[in-house]
C-alpha cells in the first residue's frame, strides 16, 4: 500500500477540491451533483494510486478527477433521454472535437470524424465495461475514425433527410456548446404560441425545428425523435444543439422573449 501523498488530510482534501474544481471548469463539465461526494471519490483514487512516475500530486488529483468523473459521463449518455443525457452529450462532443481539431488540419474532417464517433460510441454502450475509463475509449473510437495520420475516414457522411429549405443544413456537424439560457428559451418557445412563431422564424431548418418541437414541446425521449426522423440519437443531439446555438443569435426570439 503506497503511503499518503501528504500526512494531512484536510490539506490532501483542499488539493484535491482545487483539482477537481480546475478540471471541471477546464472541460464545461457540469454532472457533479454533490461536489463533497465528488472530492471524496477524487480523495480515494489519489489514495489508492501511486500514480505515474514524476507526477505531482496535483497531476495525479487531476487524473482522479476525470477517473471519478467517467462513469457519470457514462450514466447520463446511458439514461439516452433528459436535461442529464443531452449535457452528456454535448460533453462528449466538446471533448471528441477538440481532439480531432489537434489531430487534423482540416477542419471539416475533424467535425465529421467526431460526429462519426460520437454515433458509434452512442450505438456501441452497452460494450463498455469500464466506465471509469469511458473517454479513454471515445478517445480510442475518434483515432479509429480519424486514421493513422489523423485524417478523418473519407466515408460518407449520414443525415438527417432534408427537404425545401433544408438544403442549406446539409452537412451537419457538431457544433459551438450551447447554453442553458439557449436551452430555457426554446422550452418558452414551445409553451408560447408567440415564441413558437418566433422560433419558426429564426429556425429556417425544418430538421431543426422539428428536433426542438419534439423534444420540448412533445416531451418525447430521443430515441423517439431519431426513429421519427429515421436517424441516430446521436445526430438528434447534434441538430438539437446547432439549434439552440442558432437562438442565441436570433433577435426574434430574443424579442419575443422581451430580450
Amino acid at each position: 500500500m503506497p503511503p499518503p501523498p501528504t500526512p494531512n488530510d484536510d490539506a490532501l482534501w483542499r488539493e484535491c477540491q482545487v483539482a477537481a474544481r480546475r478540471v471541471l471548469a477546464n472541460h464545461g463539465w457540469g454532472l457533479v451533483d454533490d461536489e463533497a461526494a465528488f472530492v471524496a471519490e477524487v480523495l480515494a483514487v489519489v489514495r489508492a494510486s501511486p500514480g505515474r512516475s514524476g507526477d505531482s500530486l496535483a497531476r495525479r488529483a487531476e487524473r482522479a478527477t476525470i477517473h471519478a468523473y467517467c462513469p457519470r459521463l457514462y450514466a447520463a449518455c446511458r439514461a439516452g433521454h433528459g436535461r442529464r443525457a443531452a449535457q452528456a452529450f454535448d460533453e462528449m462532443g466538446r471533448y471528441l472535437h477538440a481532439i480531432a481539431r489537434r489531430r487534423s488540419h482540416d477542419p471539416q474532417r475533424a467535425q465529421d470524424a467526431a460526429q462519426r464517433a460520437l454515433e458509434a460510441i452512442w450505438q456501441h454502450l452497452d460494450e463498455v465495461r469500464a466506465p471509469e475509463a469511458f473517454l479513454g475509449y471515445a478517445r480510442v473510437v475518434l483515432l479509429r475514425e480519424m486514421g493513422p495520420h489523423g485524417a478523418s475516414r473519407p466515408e460518407p457522411r449520414r443525415f438527417v433527410p432534408l427537404r425545401g429549405d433544408d438544403a442549406a443544413e446539409e452537412g451537419v456537424v457538431l457544433p459551438d456548446p450551447h447554453t442553458a439560457e439557449a436551452a430555457a428559451s426554446a422550452e418558452r418557445a414551445a409553451a408560447d404560441p408567440a415564441l413558437r412563431a418566433a422560433l419558426r422564424d429564426c429556425l429556417r431548418s425544418a430538421a431543426q425545428r422539428e428536433v426542438i418541437e419534439r423534444l420540448f414541446l412533445a416531451e418525447e425521449s430521443v430515441t423517439a425523435v431519431a426513429d421519427a426522423l429515421s436517424t441516430t440519437p446521436a445526430n438528434v443531439w447534434v441538430l438539437k444543439s446547432r439549434a439552440l446555438a442558432r437562438l442565441r443569435r436570433c433577435p426574434e426570439v430574443m424579442l419575443a422573449l422581451g430580450g
